[in-house]
């Protein structure tokens, strides 16, 4: 998979943001007050209404697993876009019955660089889970 590499990749940009500087992923905030807290940790009057509730949990679940690792965080955005890529077969595989044309569109969607930022940027997760 072409997305490897991104692995031993650290935070950059809005990662610190999302993850680092985030007191709902930090753990500051009680989970009752994350709910109404954005995607970046911000109350409703510094939100800027990008509210991702899903992203967030998963956000929490790997700074718990991984202690805040940035390894913990690209191998999540992989795995999701490989369960990603199983749906885009099982769906194509159901719909067109032909499993050689499902396997090779399910390839190209897997190593297209058009995902590139949706599966290397910790931010992006958003978008590989709404893809799922």
């Amino acid at each position: 998979m072409p997305y490897l590499a991104g692995v031993g990749a650290e935070f950059v940009f809005d990662d610190f943001w999302a993850v680092t500087g985030n007191a709902v992923v930090q753990g500051e905030v009680s989970p009752i007050e994350a709910l109404s807290r954005d995607m970046w940790g911000q109350g409703s009057s510094r939100s800027h209404g990008s509210y991702r509730p899903v992203t967030v949990l998963t956000f929490i679940f790997d700074a718990a697993v991984g202690g805040g690792r940035p390894a913990v965080f690209h191998v999540t955005n992989l795995l999701l876009h490989a369960a990603a890529t199983i749906l885009v077969f099982l769906l194509l595989s159901a719909e067109t019955r032909r499993s050689r044309l499902a396997t090779a569109a399910a390839l190209l969607f897997a190593v297209h660089a058009v995902h590139s930022e949706n599966v290397l940027a910790i931010v992006a997760r958003a978008d590989v889970l709404a893809t799922a």
